[in-house]
């Protein structure tokens, strides 16, 4: 197949946030929410994804945010959650 055995990042270059960035984008969407930081924290590693791959190989583009997805799963928690 086409993709066999391959490895492929799924996202876009639009989409790649800092940790910050998403604290940020969770608390708008659930105002509530708090973001917590740790100045004390020595590992300040970030890490930057390359989705040209999946762009170049299937032609992949990203339907949906990160916003999207904070408010979908906001959404089905505040929802009823029922034991299958």
């Amino acid at each position: 197949g086409r993709v066999a055995g391959e490895i492929f990042n799924v996202g876009s270059r639009e989409q790649n946030h800092k940790l910050i960035e998403i604290g940020g984008i969770i608390r708008d969407v659930i105002p509530p929410a708090r973001v917590l930081t740790n100045d004390r924290i020595l590992d300040r590693r970030n890490y930057h994804v390359r989705f040209d791959k999946i762009r170049e190989r299937l032609g992949f583009t990203a339907m949906h945010t990160l916003r999207d997805g904070v408010a979908e799963l906001a959404a089905a928690v505040a929802g009823p959650i029922r034991d299958w």
